[in-house]
């Protein structure tokens, strides 16, 4: 189906402000069952981002007494984002159907919204 003609969209503005997390997640192999537990985000633009960070790799970091201090590099976070999907299925129910008295449900839109919903995901 084609957007009509003249419709404003948002992939057509730039003065949309981002939408990036406000926490980094570690993607490191280690458990990290706070954050698991941690409640999701929801997304507020089209493009949905967030940082992510790891740890250094193992390494054997023994040193001379002595020696000089030595700065081990670190690793930027990264950036990574998804965009969001507008997906929809739209039912029409007639008033006379809706009015009268169905077996299994009270409301035959209800009805066939919910089965559109599940459909969906």
């Amino acid at each position: 189906m084609a957007v009509p003609t003249n419709t404003t969209q948002t992939y057509t503005r730039v003065n949309i402000r981002e939408d990036l997390g406000d926490v980094i997640y570690s993607i490191s192999p280690v458990d990290t069952p706070v954050l698991t537990m941690a409640k999701k985000m929801t997304a507020t633009a089209k493009l949905h981002e967030w940082n992510t960070d790891s740890l250094a790799n193992a390494a054997a970091n023994k040193h001379v007494e002595g020696d000089d201090d030595a700065a081990v590099a670190s690793a930027a976070t990264v950036r990574p984002g998804n965009r969001t999907q507008i997906m929809k299925k739209t039912a029409s129910v007639a008033g006379s159907l809706e009015s009268v008295d169905s077996a299994g449900f009270k409301s035959q839109m209800a009805y066939q919204m919910q089965k559109r919903f599940l459909t969906i995901h």
